[in-house]
This record gives structure tokens, sequence and C-alpha cells, in this order.
């Protein structure tokens, strides 16, 4: 644990602005724009859309960044589906989508996200979602969904009125329970599955 926090922290970078350079002052540092870096992505190509004057689009960023502009016309929004990471076929929610972002963190690939409180592998969720007007936002904040605890993410989104968060917490066996699931911020009820 010493090790890791050694080399954790944006005090190892060392920014050159005039030279517009990053440097990583120890090894092995490496910086992973994974947090936010596809919702980045996905906000770059939604510009580019609003350039061509394209205004309706769905824009993907994989199973884990979705950007929705404008929704087709008589429509509520785009229909999207959130799945229990374990059991694709559960869904857990099936939100409409309109001029904002929905983004997904979890634990599917193993215990990659790291509690910076701790500098130990996150316990207790499977996974998090977050919407949020842009989507380096939602992946931001989905990520810190996975290291915050339910109260911290309550008084977050509180605080927020225009995020969303849902949580679902690792439960017992292979069957989630509706009380492992939580949601934060104004969902629409006809939203929610769990």
């Amino acid at each position: 644990m010493n090790l890791a926090r050694q080399h954790t922290g944006t005090h190892l970078l060392q920014l050159d602005e005039s030279e517009h350079t990053v440097q990583l002052s120890v090894s092995p540092v490496q910086v992973d724009l994974g947090g936010i870096g596809k919702g980045y992505a996905v906000d770059r190509a939604a510009e580019l859309l609003r350039e061509w004057s394209i205004e309706t689009a769905l824009i993907s960023g994989g199973y884990s960044s979705v950007l929705a502009l404008d929704a087709p016309a008589g429509t509520k929004g785009w229909p999207l589906t959130v799945s229990n990471p374990g059991n694709r076929k559960q869904i857990l929610a099936r939100p409409c989508l309109q001029g904002r972002a929905l983004s997904g963190s979890g634990l599917q690939k193993g215990r990659h996200i790291i509690d910076p409180r701790t500098a130990q592998p996150v316990k207790g969720k499977v996974a998090a979602w977050a919407s949020a007007p842009d989507a380096a936002t939602a992946d931001a904040l989905s990520t810190a969904f996975m290291v915050m605890n339910p109260d911290e993410i309550s008084q977050y989104c509180s605080r927020h009125p225009d995020i969303l968060a849902m949580i679902m917490l690792e439960g017992e066996g292979k069957d989630v329970q509706k009380d492992k699931i939580l949601h934060f911020g104004p969902w629409k009820k006809d939203e929610l599955l769990f």
C-alpha cells in the first residue's frame, strides 16, 4: 500500500504551461484517463456534429458512455437500457435521454478502481451509473460514485440537481435484490425497474 501511495497523485505531474507539456516526476507512474477519456471523446464528437448542424443524434462510446443530443421528433428521448453487469438480461432501468449523458463504471473487469483514500480496490459496489449534462462529467462521476459511500452520493446529488446516480451494491449470490440498487437525484419513476 505504501508503494501505491508513493506513486499516486497529481503532485507527481510536472506541468509546463509555456511548452504545453506534462512530465512524470517518478517512475513507475502513468496517467490514466479511463475515468473521463471516453466521455471527453464523446463530447468532442458532439461538438463536431453540432458544427455540421446535426442536432439529433445519440453518440455511443461503447457500453459505458453515451451522450444524447436532441431526441428524434415525436419522442421523449433516446430509449436506453441499464443492465446488471453480471447478468445483461436483467434490466435495471430504462431511461429516455435527451440533451444529457449517461455513463457507467464497475468491477466487471476486476477490481481496477482504486479508492484514493485507502489506496485499495473499491469494495461493496458492483457498478455505478451517472447522468450529467455532458459525457466527461458523467464518466468522472460514475467512477467517483464507485468510491463514494451512499451518504456522500446523496449529498452530492442534493447539491447538484442536474445529476442522477444509481449504484449496485454487492449482494450475496448472483441475484440482485431490489434493496441492493440505490437511486439518487430526480430519476423519473417510470424509468426505474428496481
